[in-house]
C-alpha cells in the first residue's frame, strides 16, 4: 500500500517538473522568437530611414559615411517613417551607435511601452517621449524612455554610464529631427528609485508646465545627483532626459541627462 501512494507521488511530482519544463521551454521560446522579431523590425525601421547608406553596410547611423564638410547633413528620411508613423519626432544615436532609432512622441505615456514602431504589439516598445512636454526637442524639457533589454537593445547601453571611464569618454550624443541635428552634451548620470528621480519637480512641472525656473531647479538637482563631476557645461538652457529601468533596486530608473550643446542643421 506505501509502494504504491509513493510510486503515485513520484509520478505526480515528474508531471509537475515535466510540465514545468515544458512551460518554461515554450516561454524561452517565445522570448526568443520576440528578440528575434524587434531586431528583424529594428534592422527593416534602419533600412527605411537612412538617406545615406548602407551600400556600405553601415550598422548605425554613427558609422554612417557622410561625404562632404557638412556635418549639418541630416541622414535620417523623416516623410518615409512618417508613412509607417505619423508619431515620429526624433531619431536618435548615442553609445556608439549601441542606441540608433527613432522616437515618436503619442497622446499617453503607456501606448508605446509595449508597441513597436509601427503599432503592432511587442514587449520590445518603442523609445518614446514624455507625452507631457510637447513639442519634443522643441521645449525647454524632453524626457525620453526605453527599455532596457537583455539582449542589449533599446536604452540598455545607458547602464554604461555607470563607469566613469565611459561616462569620461561619451559626453556627446545626437538627435536628429525635422529641423534639426541636435548635439547634446552629458551632464549628469545616476540611478535612483523612480519617485526621487520623476517626483518633485519634474511632477509638478508635468502637471503645470515647464519654466526657465523649473528648469535651472532640476539642472542643479541633476549636477549635485551625478555620479560624477563634468569640467564644462555648454551655456543653455534645453534639458533631455534618457530613462531606461536599473534593477538594483524594485523600481530604480537609470537617467542620463543631457543639455543641448548647438544646433547644426
Amino acid at each position: 500500500m506505501k509502494s504504491n501512494s509513493l510510486e503515485k507521488i513520484l509520478k505526480v511530482v515528474l508531471f509537475l517538473l515535466l510540465a514545468g519544463m515544458l512551460v518554461t521551454g515554450s516561454m524561452l521560446i517565445r522570448y526568443a522568437i520576440g528578440y528575434k522579431n524587434d531586431r528583424t523590425q529594428n534592422e527593416a525601421i534602419k533600412k527605411v530611414a537612412y538617406r545615406a547608406a548602407p551600400s556600405s553596410g553601415a550598422a548605425s547611423i554613427s558609422t554612417v559615411e557622410i561625404s562632404g564638410d557638412d556635418k549639418a547633413f541630416n541622414p535620417i528620411d523623416f516623410a518615409a517613417l512618417k508613412e509607417i508613423n505619423p508619431d515620429i519626432v526624433g531619431w536618435i544615436s548615442a553609445c556608439d551607435g549601441e542606441i540608433d532609432g527613432p522616437i515618436v512622441q503619442g497622446t499617453d505615456n503607456s501606448f508605446y511601452l509595449n508597441h513597436r514602431f509601427d503599432k503592432s504589439v511587442g514587449s520590445v516598445g518603442t523609445l518614446f517621449a514624455d507625452s507631457s512636454f510637447t513639442p519634443a526637442f522643441d521645449n525647454l524639457l524632453t524626457v525620453v524612455y526605453g527599455h532596457n533589454r537583455k539582449d542589449g537593445s533599446m536604452f540598455h547601453p545607458l547602464l554604461q554610464y555607470k563607469s566613469e571611464d565611459y561616462y569620461k569618454e561619451h559626453q556627446e550624443f545626437v538627435v536628429y529631427t525635422e529641423k534639426e541635428v541636435i548635439t547634446y552634451y552629458v551632464f549628469s548620470a545616476y540611478f535612483a528609485d523612480n519617485d526621487e528621480v520623476f517626483g518633485g519637480d519634474y511632477e509638478e512641472a508635468a502637471l503645470s508646465g515647464i519654466t526657465m525656473e523649473k528648469i535651472k531647479e532640476m539642472y542643479t538637482k541633476a549636477m549635485e545627483k551625478s555620479m560624477y563631476d563634468i569640467m564644462y557645461i555648454p551655456d543653455t538652457s534645453d534639458i533631455i532626459i534618457l530613462s531606461t529601468c536599473e534593477y538594483s533596486g524594485s523600481n530604480n530608473r537609470m537617467v542620463v541627462y543631457g543639455v543641448k550643446e548647438r544646433n547644426t542643421y
